[in-house]
């Protein structure tokens, strides 16, 4: 959210078009995950995206990309990873299949992120 460059003008009615054809689909996906998904880090930019992704009425869950973390305004995307271990990592189970989202844009400390690796349900995995 945030580009309005030649390559995509409108960024937000792409956004609205992957949503509909998101809720159009026969077997809707059991939740969704995105990233890098604003520009310049603004907290409208997270707003839009946001209010959109509501429509999909399925949770959601956030792994920042390099845009969500530029400046000093990107303390507003944490929000979107909130329960989230360290610099955001984090993981979570869907019907038996465990996820891990791993943030590598925010100063990731290898050791850290493998202690804590060890100790949740990714261990022994």
């Amino acid at each position: 959210m945030g580009f309005n460059k030649p390559a995509n003008p409108d960024v937000a009615g792409t956004l609205k078009a992957a949503v509909d054809k998101i809720n159009a689909l026969e077997k809707a996906p059991e939740f969704l995950l995105y990233g890098d998904i604003s520009h310049l880090s603004k907290p409208e930019e997270f707003d839009t995206v946001d209010q959109i992704l509501k429509a999909t009425r399925k949770e959601v869950f956030f792994v920042p990309g390099e845009h969500d973390v530029l400046n000093d305004e990107a303390r507003i995307s944490r929000a979107l990873w909130q329960g989230s271990k360290g610099n955001g990592w984090y993981s979570f189970d869907k019907k038996g299949v465990h996820f891990v989202g791993l943030v590598n844009v925010m100063n990731l400390r290898p050791v850290a992120w493998a202690r804590w690796a060890t100790t949740t349900r990714m261990a022994g995995r």
